[in-house]
């Protein structure tokens, strides 16, 4: 993290190098606003990508180039620090087993003051609870991560983390009436994939057809490599096959 942010810094000081060479070259002011616009440009690209080990899953929504990345930039990290970014990766590769195994070697205490790394890990543990249909479990863990005193947990939405159960009890209305108010609010793309899913799956289970057609052949179009795209086109076929 010191070498990309030592990498960064001198980028920005060439930046302001190159602004005073221009400056003595160049007459036109317009030119050199177009030129340090696109540097400033690609400096800001550098920050968000490069500071956020992340946005390749949570934003451009490959989970197979975030696990190339997990490999290449946490293997060498503690084993629960590892492990846990290893289980987010599978988790929306859609390889539960190798989640599951991932979240065995994770030791949570030694995590606990990581609000980052205790949000993953809950995340990956409620949905892998609910792949697995265990609402006990769900439950469980559910009332314990509310119970954690997070950083800036008033900026978490535990509704969010909350779909999946009342799929589980069957409340589809109240799927549907929750995400319909969520999905405009979700900033991260990789979630509002995911939210589309439970939606047409609570339109399919109260035979809201149409509905359903509309998401799924909307989330099929999608090119994007996490679980829930699979996922919609594989329920878009079985709808348009038997229906």
């Amino acid at each position: 993290m010191l070498k990309e942010s030592f990498k960064l810094s001198f980028k920005v000081i060439l930046l302001v190098i190159t602004y005073y060479i221009l400056e003595s070259l160049f007459e036109d002011v317009v030119i050199i606003i177009i030129v340090i616009g696109i540097a400033l440009a690609f400096v800001a690209y550098n920050l968000i990508v490069k500071g956020n080990s992340e946005y390749k899953l949570e934003v451009l929504c490959d989970a197979d180039k975030y696990l190339e990345s997990v490999l290449k930039k946490h293997s060498n990290k503690e084993e629960s620090i590892f492990n846990i970014y290893l289980a987010y990766a599978y988790l929306y590769q859609g390889d539960y087993d190798n989640a599951k195994t991932a979240m065995q070697k994770v030791i949570k205490n030694s995590i606990e003051n990581k609000s980052k790394l205790i949000l993953i890990y809950y995340m990956v543990s409620l949905k892998l609870a609910f792949e697995d249909g265990d609402l006990d479990k769900f439950n469980s863990l559910f009332n314990e991560f509310k119970s954690i005193d997070l950083e800036n947990h008033e900026k978490i939405n535990y509704k969010t983390f909350e779909i999946p159960k009342y799929i589980l009890e069957q409340k589809y209305e109240e799927v549907i009436e929750l995400l319909i108010d969520l999905i405009p609010k979700q900033t991260k793309r990789y979630l509002i994939i995911e939210m589309e899913y439970y939606l047409a799956v609570a339109y399919l289970n109260l035979d809201r057809l149409e509905d359903a057609r509309a998401v799924l052949e909307f989330m099929s179009n999608k090119n994007f490599r996490i679980i829930y795209i699979q996922k919609c086109k594989e329920l878009f076929k079985e709808l348009e096959k038997n229906n």
